[in-house]
C-alpha cells in the first residue's frame, strides 16, 4: 500500500520529490497541473500532513497539484485536488459512512468551520434550507455537525453536498455527489481539496474584478445587495427554527 503525503506552499519539485510515482504535467494558460491518476483500488492513500491538521483520504483514484506560474514562477503548489476510488462507496450507506469518517477527522483536528462572506453564517439544518424552509443546497458549505438520516441521504447527496474548514492558512473542501446507478450500485464522486487561504482570497478578488469589468460596478453592487438581503432573511429564519447565527468578525 502506498501513501502520498503532502502539504501546500512548497514548489512542485519539493512536493513531489519523495513520491516515486509517474505523473503528467500540463500547462493551461499558465496554470500548471501535475496529475497522479489511475491508481488501482486499495493501492494508494493520501495524507494531508500538516501537524495538527492531518487528514487521511483513501483509497484514492487520483490526485492533482496546481501551481500558478503567473503568480509563482517557482511553481509553488497552492491547490491539491484528490478524488476517491469508487470501491469505497458501493452503497448509499457505505458512502455516507465514508463521508462521516472524513468529517470526523476534520472535527478532531485543529480545523475550524469555514464560512464564506457570501453565505449565511448559520448552524444545523438551516445550512441546507432557504428562508421559506425548503431544501436549497447551493454553493454554501453545510454544518459538519449536521447528521442526515439514511432515508434522506440519497436525495440530498444527488444535489452535491459540500463542507469546508480553515486552519493555519489552509482551506479544505469536501464535496460529495450521488450520480447514478450501474445498474444496482450507486455511483458517487467524493473529492477533497486543500487550498492556500491566500490563494482563495486572491482568486475571489480576481473574479470580482472580472465581473465588474464585464457587467459594470453598479450591476455587481446591486447583485451583492440582493445577496446580502437574502442572507439576512435566511439568518432570521434560522433563529426562528431554533438554529444559531454565528457572529461575523
Amino acid at each position: 500500500m502506498r501513501e502520498i503525503s503532502f502539504d501546500l506552499g512548497s514548489t512542485v519539485e519539493q512536493t513531489l520529490r519523495s513520491h516515486e510515482i509517474p505523473y503528467a504535467g500540463q500547462n493551461v494558460n499558465g496554470l500548471m497541473i501535475y496529475s497522479f491518476t489511475g491508481f488501482k483500488e486499495g493501492s494508494t492513500y493520501a495524507l494531508f500532513s500538516r501537524p495538527g491538521y492531518e487528514v487521511r483520504f483513501g483509497s484514492i483514484f487520483g490526485i492533482d497539484f496546481y501551481a500558478d506560474l503567473k503568480r509563482h514562477p517557482d511553481q509553488l503548489v497552492h491547490l491539491a485536488d484528490i478524488s476517491m476510488g469508487s470501491a469505497v462507496a458501493q452503497s448509499h450507506a457505505q458512502a455516507q459512512a465514508e463521508v462521516q469518517k472524513l468529517i470526523a477527522q476534520f472535527q478532531r483536528g485543529k480545523w475550524k468551520r469555514y464560512l464564506p462572506d457570501t453565505c449565511p453564517w448559520v448552524t444545523g439544518r438551516s445550512t441546507m434550507l432557504n428562508a421559506a424552509g425548503q431544501v436549497d443546497i447551493g454553493a454554501c458549505p453545510l454544518d459538519p455537525a449536521l447528521v442526515f438520516t439514511a432515508q434522506e441521504w440519497p436525495n440530498l447527496a444527488a444535489q452535491k453536498l459540500r463542507w469546508q474548514w480553515i486552519g493555519d492558512g489552509r482551506v479544505a473542501a469536501l464535496e460529495v455527489q450521488y450520480a447514478y446507478n450501474r445498474p444496482d450500485v450507486p455511483t458517487y464522486t467524493i473529492n477533497l481539496q486543500f487550498e492556500l487561504e491566500e490563494a482563495v482570497k486572491f482568486y475571489a478578488a480576481k473574479e470580482l474584478q472580472e465581473m465588474k469589468a464585464e457587467f459594470g460596478e453598479a450591476k455587481v453592487a446591486a447583485g451583492a445587495a440582493r445577496g446580502a438581503a437574502e442572507i439576512r432573511l435566511r439568518e432570521e429564519a434560522a433563529l426562528k427554527r431554533g438554529d444559531q447565527v454565528i457572529p461575523r468578525p
